[in-house]
């Protein structure tokens, strides 16, 4: 996901995992839905719009740049505290 997102591409995907904490439609495309012809849909309106697909690309680049191991490892270590003490 960041990888992508780390060269402009714009990330499709499920609302699990990394994705789940982006805006949908600003940093990424959600692919959720129940029906092919309505992710497909969403797909096609948003290939059409390019403004709208660079923007996408662009905010989903600005939000992996923040994205750094020390953050990710002191975070963790702060949730196992809160559950070891509770």
């Amino acid at each position: 996901c960041s990888e992508a997102m780390a060269f402009g591409c714009i990330l499709l995907s499920t609302d699990v995992g990394f994705a789940n904490g982006l805006k949908d439609g600003a940093e990424y495309v959600s692919l959720e839905g129940d029906k092919a012809h309505r992710i497909a849909s969403r797909l096609y309106r948003i290939e059409q719009d390019r403004r709208r697909f660079k923007q996408i690309g662009r905010c989903g680049f600005e939000r992996v740049q923040q994205l750094r191991w020390r953050n990710a490892i002191d975070t963790l270590e702060a949730h196992y505290v809160m559950l070891m003490s509770s």
